[in-house]
C-alpha cells in the first residue's frame, strides 16, 4: 500500500500524486486521504482548470467554467445547511433549473448554435431550410451587446412591453473573446447584416483582410491566383437543344436538382455546380455547356458603387480588402472604394469637401483602418446577394464558422445528416 505523505498538510503534493497514481490512490485503504479528496474534489477541478488556463488561449472559458464550479459548490453547500426538508427540495429543484438554463444560454452564446438556411444562395453546398451547426468557439464568440443578443431574453421584451429600440440598443462597442483559429479563405461563415442586428446571412469567405480580390468572367482571383474552394460553385449554363433528348429525365436519373429554362429557340439553360457540369459532359448527356453571366433580378447598386470605374458583378476589381492598421491615402479613387465602409463601420465620419477630406473638421491626408474586413460570396453565384452588393463584412459582425450540416430536407436524410461541408 502506498504511503501518502502529509496529504492533509500539502494539497498540491496530494493533487500531483493523485494524478500520477490514480489507480493506486483510488483503491488505497488510506481512508483519511480518500476522505480528504472527496471533500475537496472541487479543488482538484480547479487544479485542472489552472492547467487549462496556462496551456490554451481560451482563458475566458476557463474563468466561466470556474464560475460555474464555484456557484455549484456554494449553492449545494447553502442548500444542504437548510433543515426544512420541503424548502430544501424546492430550492434544489429551482437551483437545478437555474444551472440548466445558464448552461444552455452560455452554450448558445459562446460555444455552438444552430442556424436555418434562408435561401438558395449557397446551392449546391447548402440548400434552403437546411439546419447547420454554427461553431462560435473557433473564431471567438462576441459578448452580447443588447438583450436581443441573449437567447431567451426576447420573451422579457414581450412580458415587460419594452420598445424595440431599447431591446436592440447596444450597451457597449463590440467585444470578442479569443478563439482557436482565424477565418480562412473558403470558410463558410454566418454573419449579421450590418445595421440589421436581427438578420443573419451565411456565405463563403472568399477574401480575408489584406487580400487583393478580382472577379473576371465570374471567376474569383485572390492575389492573382484563381480561387476555387469547392466544386459545388454553381453557375448558369446554356446548351444546344437537340429536340430529341428528355433532359429532365436525364437530370432526375443523375439526381441533379436543376430546372431547365428556355434560353433561345434552339438553346436551353440550367444552373449546375461545376461537379455536376463535369458529370453531364463526361456521360455525354450534354455535349457542351457555356457559362451565362447574368443575374435573375435587377441590381440598382453594387459595392463599392464607384463612379470612376466600370466594374460589374461578374467583372470586378482589383480591390484590396481592408485590414486593421491598413493605411490609405485620401484621394478620389480611395474614397470611392472605401469611403462608405469607413463611414458605416469605423465609427468615423469622413467628409469630402472639394478635393479635400475632413474628420471632425480636421483635414486628413490618409486614413488607418481600425478593424478587419472579409469579402463573402454565395456558392450559387448567379443568385446570391453578397459582398458584391452589400459590401465587405466587418469582423465585429461575424457570428461563427460552419463546418457541418445537421439536417437537410434535400436528398437522403442520412446521407446529409451531420455532413461535413466542403
Amino acid at each position: 500500500m502506498i504511503n501518502l505523505v502529509n496529504c492533509n498538510d500539502n494539497f498540491i503534493k496530494f493533487y500531483i500524486f493523485y494524478l500520477s497514481n490514480y489507480d493506486q490512490v483510488f483503491f488505497s485503504s488510506d481512508r483519511e486521504c480518500r476522505k480528504h479528496f472527496e471533500k475537496n474534489w472541487f479543488l482538484v477541478l480547479f487544479g485542472a482548470l489552472a492547467l487549462f488556463l496556462v496551456f490554451t488561449p481560451l482563458v475566458w472559458l476557463g474563468i466561466l467554467i470556474g464560475f460555474f464550479i464555484i456557484y455549484i459548490r456554494i449553492s449545494l453547500w447553502l442548500i444542504s445547511s437548510i433543515r426544512n426538508i420541503t424548502i430544501k427540495k424546492i430550492l434544489k429543484g429551482l437551483n437545478f433549473v437555474i444551472i440548466t438554463l445558464a448552461i444552455i444560454i452560455c452554450s448558445k452564446l459562446f460555444l455552438i448554435d444552430v442556424y436555418k438556411i434562408p435561401s438558395a444562395s449557397m446551392n449546391d453546398t447548402l440548400y434552403t431550410n437546411d439546419i447547420v451547426i454554427v461553431n462560435k468557439l473557433l473564431f471567438g464568440p462576441k459578448l452580447p451587446q443588447s438583450f436581443s443578443d441573449i437567447p431567451g431574453m426576447n420573451i422579457m421584451h414581450y412580458i415587460f412591453k419594452t420598445d424595440d429600440e431599447s431591446a436592440i440598443s447596444p450597451w457597449f462597442d463590440t467585444k470578442r473573446f479569443s478563439g482557436l483559429s482565424k477565418i480562412r479563405n473558403g470558410d463558410i461563415v454566418v454573419f449579421k447584416i450590418p445595421h440589421k442586428s436581427q438578420e443573419s446571412l451565411i456565405k463563403r469567405c472568399v477574401g480575408v483582410p489584406g487580400d487583393t480580390l478580382k472577379i473576371s468572367d465570374g471567376d474569383v482571383y485572390i492575389n492573382r491566383s484563381i480561387f476555387y474552394p469547392t466544386d459545388n460553385i454553381r453557375f448558369e449554363y446554356k446548351f444546344k437543344d437537340d429536340k430529341q433528348t428528355n433532359y429532365n429525365e436525364k437530370l432526375d436519373s443523375l439526381e441533379i436538382n436543376s430546372k431547365l429554362n428556355r434560353y433561345s429557340y434552339d438553346s436551353l439553360m440550367l444552373k449546375v455546380s461545376d461537379k455536376n457540369k463535369k458529370r453531364l459532359e463526361s456521360l455525354g448527356v450534354i455535349k457542351s455547356l457555356t457559362k451565362v453571366l447574368t443575374l435573375p433580378y435587377e441590381i440598382d447598386e453594387f459595392f463599392p458603387n464607384s463612379k470612376i470605374n466600370d466594374w460589374s458583378i461578374n467583372d470586378y476589381g482589383p480591390y484590396i480588402i481592408p485590414y486593421d492598421g491598413m493605411s490609405i491615402l485620401m484621394n478620389n479613387e480611395n474614397f470611392e472604394h472605401y469611403g462608405n465602409t469607413i463611414n458605416s463601420y469605423e465609427g468615423t465620419a469622413v467628409q469630402k469637401i472639394g478635393d479635400e477630406y475632413f474628420v471632425d473638421n480636421e483635414r486628413i491626408n490618409k486614413y488607418v483602418f481600425k478593424q478587419n474586413y472579409y469579402f463573402m460570396m454565395g456558392d450559387n453565384r448567379n443568385n446570391s446577394k453578397d459582398s458584391r452588393i452589400l459590401g465587405v463584412v466587418p469582423e465585429s459582425e461575424i457570428v461563427g464558422l460552419v463546418r457541418y450540416a445537421l439536417y437537410s430536407e434535400h436528398g437522403s436524410l442520412w446521407r446529409r445528416f451531420f455532413k461535413k461541408l466542403d
